[in-house]
């Protein structure tokens, strides 16, 4: 997987979020297998205690508030990445792990579950208008959302 580190002019913010535990059920019984966490770890997935992608977003650069001290204290594995969100959810499909990511600054959301024949994205209009649409009025801001908030993206 090919992630820049470093200024990317006109970049964009992206975090991920594997989960390692199924915090659902009562044991909190591990989801991955350990190739799987290997790998994972090889393209930069750190362990941490974060379950929401949105959470990671404004902690990018403060790996020390959200990386933890390893499986045992985990929920997750999560991943900021700049500018190439587009790779890291193509090697995350083909490795057939659900996650769910927060794209473009929060502007989307990223949802796939494993063995699924597609992703679904949903927009955050209300993510947009804290960025774009702060000078705008009603009329303007009503007329500058998507008509279709929830999409399917086969694979």
């Amino acid at each position: 997987m090919k992630i820049r580190n470093g200024f990317v002019s006109n970049s964009s913010s992206s975090s991920f979020i594997v989960q390692y535990r199924d915090i659902f059920s009562e044991d909190h019984k591990v989801q991955l297998t350990a190739s799987e966490v290997e790998k994972l770890i090889s393209d930069g997935f750190k362990f941490t205690w974060i379950m929401h992608p949105s959470k990671l977003d404004v902690l990018i650069g403060y790996d020390d508030l959200w990386v933890s001290n390893g499986e045992d204290d985990s929920f997750s594995l999560g991943l900021n990445v700049v500018c190439n969100q587009s790779d890291i959810i193509e090697e995350l499909v083909k490795l057939n792990v659900s996650f769910v990511a927060s794209c473009h600054y929060g502007h989307e959301t990223i949802i796939f579950q494993k063995d699924s024949d597609h992703y679904t994205v949903i927009s955050n209009p209300g993510m947009e208008a804290e960025t774009y649409m702060q000078r705008m009025k009603y009329d303007e801001i009503k007329g500058g959302f998507y008509s279709e908030i929830i999409r399917k993206v086969k694979i």
